[in-house]
């Protein structure tokens, strides 16, 4: 088990600050170790690379989540590395990711499906298809009356959530990509893992994206509530191209 490198080429270690990172695109994968200054020093290993960076050159090392028994560096013969954008990804092939080394430390309930040939714990955002399953405040309004309500920080999944869910019930013509956006923003939710890290690991595909749908939209609850025989009935979502559409006109591919 292990989790993802990331080198910033050209930066020096003493600049590799918590605004900084802030402002990076780990900022997506490793953003719960980016809440505060706490969770930067704590959670965080950072490493100065000096002339043997995977560009040849010198930067910065990071990774979040790494064991004692994991070495922390550049170890050339046991590492692969790519470029993406402006920082460098990096994986241990004695040692790869796992799911279980990615976790964030607050996890979302949700199912356990196995995706890319590894398990993963698809969170639920919307329990039986419409209520949010996310963490809410308890508050009154002026009027005294009791209510919860959703935080900021959770607004913008429960609205990516609710595309999934139109696209399961109305099904129309949805590109690949935009589907692919979806699946890694919620897998993201637990897990510290962007389009990219999804994309080196290879979890998402043709066929198991409408698996994350059906447990973001907790779909077993929604067909056991409409009498599905099977409480794991696939979604009535349209399978495979003729339903994501990738040929439609203006769709990317």
């Amino acid at each position: 088990m292990g989790v993802f490198l990331y080198y910033l080429p050209g930066l020096p270690f003493g600049d590799c600050t918590l605004d900084r990172l802030r402002e990076s695109p780990l900022s997506v994968p490793l953003r719960d170790c980016l809440e505060s200054s706490s969770a930067f020093g704590r959670t965080l290993a950072i490493r100065a690379v000096h002339a043997n960076g995977p560009d040849g050159m010198s930067g910065t090392l990071v990774c979040a989540g790494a064991r004692d028994s994991q070495p922390v560096g550049m170890y050339p013969a046991r590492q692969k590395w790519e470029q993406w954008g402006a920082v460098w990804i990096g994986r241990d092939t004695e040692d790869p990711p796992q799911p279980i080394d990615l976790q964030r430390p607050q996890m979302l309930s949700g199912y356990e499906r196995e995706l890319g040939g590894i398990v993963w714990t698809v969170p639920v955002v919307r329990r039986g298809g419409m209520r949010p399953a996310l963490p809410q405040s308890m508050a009154r309004t002026p009027a005294g009356e009791f209510e919860l309500r959703l935080r900021d920080e959770w607004r913008e999944p429960w609205e990516q959530s609710g595309k999934i869910w139109d696209q399961i019930v109305d099904p129309k013509p949805c590109p690949f990509a935009e589907v692919f956006d979806l699946c890694c923003s919620m897998l993201s939710l637990n897990y510290r893992v962007g389009p990219a890290e999804l994309s080196i690991l290879g979890t998402v595909d043709t066929t198991n994206w409408q698996t994350i749908y059906e447990c973001v939209a907790d779909w077993p609850t929604v067909a056991e509530m409409l009498g599905e025989p099977d409480p794991n009935a696939p979604a009535p979502v349209p399978a495979g191209e003729a339903g994501v559409a990738n040929s439609m006109p203006g769709a990317a591919a």
